[in-house]
């Protein structure tokens, strides 16, 4: 015999409700689709941290090399090694949330769902129109299978204003060289003649900052639709959890869960009040501007005198 029931799942504080089998998989379905929701917010954000760690970086060599001074060729070597570290760390994620996401969609969604299909559209878009989401696609391929993106560290300088209020204005730049792509025979060549376009030293900054904008723009798009399934778990347990205070007389939600029995013993179970609603809520609402990523210059100066 099967039943259905909400109880806590403490040792000599066992006390349940029944429920109905159409509530139990209610709650269980929405579940299962917060959880995916949850796994793609955590690869979205391993891709904003990768991201941000290598931004962070360029910053932190570009400020020791303004105070600190040029401390020869072996450590700008160590700061090109450090950059290739993080990118290929980024990369990697980025390419994690790639194929993850047309599951996720799937499994939350449906395949066939229109919804499904406007998120892929979205990443295949961004690949058609964007240099930078093609450059690093190929460049990630690269790395994992060939070399290293990052092939030199460029420092440049440029005079702005007039005396007395001069100064300088200092950049770094990661790049790629055209001729060491060209050795690997399994580089892409429509993307190396797109790239030998733009010369033989190519700055990646404008165009990871691209290839994470068109990233961005699916997630954020699947974010849009995503707010439908957190709102049907949290409405869920919620009516779960209120039918358990009134009817079992207890407002002590610990260990909750919705749970499926069989001939006495437990085939299934729903924690009610884990706090996961909350936990994606938080996730959804952080890395928000990943879309503009190519619209922002960060500088360090100060105010005129």
């Amino acid at each position: 015999m099967q039943k259905f029931f909400v109880a806590r799942q403490v040792l000599e504080a066992h006390q349940e409700v029944s429920i109905t089998e159409d509530q139990y998989q209610r709650v269980q379905h929405a579940f299962e689709r917060l959880h995916e929701l949850v796994l793609l917010e955590e690869r979205f954000d391993a891709i904003a941290g990768g991201f941000l760690d290598f931004e962070k970086a360029m910053l932190a060599g570009m400020l020791d090399f303004t105070y600190a001074g040029f401390k020869g060729g072996l450590h700008q070597m160590s700061v090109r090694r450090q950059l290739n570290r993080l990118l290929m760390n980024a990369l990697s994620a980025a390419r994690g949330y790639i194929d993850h996401l047309p599951q996720t969609c799937g499994a939350v969604f449906g395949k066939a769902d229109a919804r499904t299909e406007s998120c892929l559209k979205s990443l295949s878009a961004s690949y058609d129109s964007m240099l930078g989401y093609r450059m690093f696609e190929a460049l990630r391929n690269h790395s994992q299978h060939c070399g290293f993106p990052i092939h030199s560290i460029s420092y440049a300088h440029q005079g702005e204003g007039e005396a007395p209020y001069s100064r300088s204005r200092l950049s770094l730049s990661p790049i790629a060289d055209t001729s060491e792509l060209a050795q690997n025979e399994k580089f892409k060549r429509s993307i190396l003649a797109e790239m030998k376009q733009l010369g033989s030293r190519v700055d990646l900054k404008p165009f990871l900052r691209e290839y994470m904008r068109g990233i961005a723009r699916a997630h954020y798009q699947f974010r849009g639709y995503a707010t439908e399934v957190s709102d049907a778990y949290r409405n869920a347990a919620s009516e779960l959890t209120r039918l358990f205070a009134t009817e079992a007389g207890s407002s002590d939600l610990l260990a909750l869960h919705a749970t499926s029995s069989k001939d006495g013993w437990i085939v299934g179970s729903v924690p009610l009040a884990t706090g996961m609603d909350e936990y994606y809520k938080y996730l959804s609402e952080n890395n928000g501007n990943f879309d503009q990523s190519s619209d922002f210059y960060i500088a360090s100066a100060g105010r005129d005198a």
